[in-house]
């Protein structure tokens, strides 16, 4: 899978986990420093990723750090969206609903930070409280008002949210023009920024390449991995991981898309009631199903061990393995010692995956072997 993360030009390192497991080639992008309105701009940030580039050479996850349309010569590609995405109920409804449930924050909601007065010294309840007169301005003609950056008045409110809007119109624009240039798609833990990507993609306006925002792999991985336990694993352990599950992973892969073909259909976005119902009734009960058929293969592999091993000292310690461990340990203790085969797992599994479709068990394996490294 082949993902841009749009939520900011860097990453915390426990999600930067989540989505190597999840992708094969992972894109970030340098912030643009761009035109926002009259002489305000943002500001330019460079992707720490760069410094990890290196590192991921050779892997089996290609790692992309590029940049969108930058500088203030580049601000027409934006300006474009931002009329639009201002004008936008939905758009505008989406950044407010954000506003109301914490996931987008600005400076000026810190009264500590910002020097506003009045009834605007708690700007965000300000927002909040008078959310039909944003959705009833015209965003996009409003001046830029006089004066530096505090909000005394409702004209230096109205432009402070639309700046707001536009940062975020601007992460949207810059992500989905890296998706275009590298044939990807966007991924996004905040779910309001996926949110917005997916009306931009389904805006007659937006004239790239139609994609889905990634949502699922981040969310099984979610259910799968306890917090705890992918902390406890350096990140380029799972790069290493990756490179052992690599046939495992591209089944898996195809099997992911598959299951977003059939959730999404005309929904763009995943309810966490979803995944919990995907899990209880798809994920779960074919795993449990594939355990059981690998625990077959492991006890019937194990019967015939005796009578292939010649050497009677060698059967003798194969007996003594199956009367002391259980199934699991008296195979890979005995032909680890005996045979030198520490890929056993593997070996069985493939000398019997004319299980039903193979494509389909190997893609289910790759969980498998997820819960085991992560348990």
């Amino acid at each position: 899978m082949k993902l841009t993360f749009a939520d900011s030009p860097g990453i915390n390192e426990h999600d930067l986990k989540k989505l190597l497991l999840v992708c094969d080639e992972l894109a970030f992008f340098n912030w643009p420093s761009i035109n926002l309105a009259g002489t305000y701009g943002s500001v330019g940030q460079k992707s720490p990723l760069n410094h990890f580039r290196q590192e991921f050479e050779g892997s089996p996850i290609k790692l992309i750090v590029d940049e969108p349309p930058n500088t203030t010569f580049n601000s027409g590609f934006y300006h474009r969206y931002f009329e639009k995405d201002l004008e936008s109920i939905e758009f505008k409804n989406t950044i407010l609903k954000g506003i109301e449930k914490g996931l987008i924050y600005d400076h000026r909601f810190d009264d500590k930070q910002n020097i506003n007065t009045g009834e605007f010294k708690d700007f965000k309840a300000w927002i909040l409280n008078n959310k039909g007169e944003i959705l009833n301005t015209n965003l996009y003609d409003l001046e830029a008002p006089k004066g530096g950056f505090e909000i005394t008045n409702k004209h230096q409110a109205l432009f402070a949210f639309r700046l707001m809007a536009s940062s975020k119109s601007m992460a949207v624009s810059s992500t989905l023009f890296i998706c275009n240039k590298y044939n990807n798609s966007p991924v996004s833990i905040n779910p309001i920024l996926n949110e917005l990507i997916s009306l931009r993609m389904t805006d007659e306006i937006y004239n790239g390449v139609t994609t889905k925002s990634r949502q699922l792999g981040l969310k099984l991985m979610d259910c799968l991995i306890p917090d705890e336990a992918l902390t406890q694993i350096p990140w380029q352990d799972i790069l290493l991981f990756r490179e052992k599950t690599k046939a495992y992973f591209e089944a898996w892969d195809i099997e992911l898309k598959k299951i977003e073909a059939t959730l999404f259909k005309e929904n763009s976005s995943l309810t966490n009631s979803d995944i919990s119902n995907l899990i209880d009734s798809d994920i779960n009960p074919r795993l449990f199903e594939l355990k059981r058929e690998i625990e077959k293969i492991k006890e019937d592999r194990y019967k015939n061990i005796l009578k292939t091993v010649k050497n009677v000292l060698l059967s003798g310690i194969s007996l003594g393995a199956l009367s002391g461990l259980s199934i699991t340990g008296a195979i890979v203790s005995f032909l680890g010692a005996n045979v030198k085969t520490p890929q056993i797992t593997d070996e069985i599994i493939d000398a019997h995956f004319s299980i039903k479709d193979r494509q389909r068990s190997n893609g289910l394996t790759y969980l498998l072997k997820i819960q085991e490294k992560f348990k």
